[in-house]
């Protein structure tokens, strides 16, 4: 398998560079760039032949090819690169929604933005058919920090169960960068519900302990997770995610997605997106296979 690199914004993209490298070095995959190039050319088929439009389209794709290359050539990268292209798109969505990347790619890295994340980033977590890595422009603060793997032990679905496993096998994979693996779940409980008294924050973390001890460690010990550290919470999942990560030191959480379809993509996100909103350490998104 191979890792693909999406840069968009090559004044900020040197982090995501670094951290791409080092995955690709871990795991002794190759690396491809790739980033998109577009103009509105529509408007000068009236004025000009169409082959000259097609002229302009390759010198401009030239020219931008050129400009990455040099990028990578001052970051110390080339080297570590098997492939670079500069690909003539609108929307990066279209090219990443595409199946087949399955095929060849195992991972997606790309930037997540210092605070506000862009419209990209969110339809990649939604429609991108690989696991997205997206990173935080800034340096993680220890050589080998912690991982944190976020779990759904409460889910009965086939495909989220599934899920647990993916994110797990990952997390075995990305264990010998990191110094902990902490695997966290979430029992939901409305925190409205609990303001009022319908029900007891206190009994429902017990509920969840019992509920979710078990499955943990059979599930961490089938993927070599022995070692890892359980933490069994109730609550608002997103919130306890981005919590548990913060007091424990993890620079990267690996979570699941399950995209939503019609209306509901639109206007509810899921445990994943909610996260991205609050978290400031870098977040591999997981889909379902």
């Amino acid at each position: 398998m191979t890792i693909l690199l999406y840069l968009d914004n090559l004044a900020n993209d040197h982090i995501v560079l670094q951290r791409a490298m080092a995955w690709a070095n871990a795991s002794g995959q190759a690396l491809h760039v790739v980033k998109f190039a577009y103009e509105q050319l529509s408007y000068l088929t009236e004025a000009l032949p169409a082959e000259q439009v097609e002229h302009l389209k390759t010198q401009y794709l030239a020219q931008q090819q050129q400009q990455l290359t040099d990028w990578l050539q001052e970051h110390n990268a080339t080297d570590a690169i098997s492939q670079v292209q500069v690909l003539w798109h609108k929307h990066a969505i279209d090219y990443f929604k595409n199946p087949e990347l399955t095929e060849q790619y195992q991972v997606l890295f790309t930037n997540r933005g210092r605070s506000t994340i862009n419209n990209t980033v969110w339809q990649l977590v939604r429609h991108a058919s690989i696991p997205v890595w997206l990173v935080t422009s800034e340096h993680w603060q220890h050589e080998q920090p912690n991982i944190l793997l976020a779990l759904d032990l409460a889910t009965k679905v086939k495909s989220k169960q599934k899920l647990n496993r993916d994110i797990c096998q990952w997390g075995a994979a990305l264990s010998p960068m990191f110094r902990q693996c902490h695997l966290v779940s979430v029992l939901p409980l409305s925190p409205v519900l609990a303001g009022l008294g319908f029900v007891s924050a206190r009994e429902t973390e017990q509920k969840a302990q019992q509920l979710f001890s078990k499955r943990m460690t059979s599930l961490g010990n089938s993927f070599g997770l022995a070692d890892a550290q359980h933490h069994m919470h109730a609550g608002e999942a997103a919130k306890i995610i981005v919590s548990n990560a913060a007091k424990l030191h993890c620079q990267l959480v690996v979570l699941g997605s399950v995209a939503r379809k019609g209306l509901r993509a639109t206007v509810i996100g899921n445990t994943a997106e909610d996260v991205l909103t609050l978290i400031k350490s870098d977040v591999l998104v997981v889909m379902p296979s």
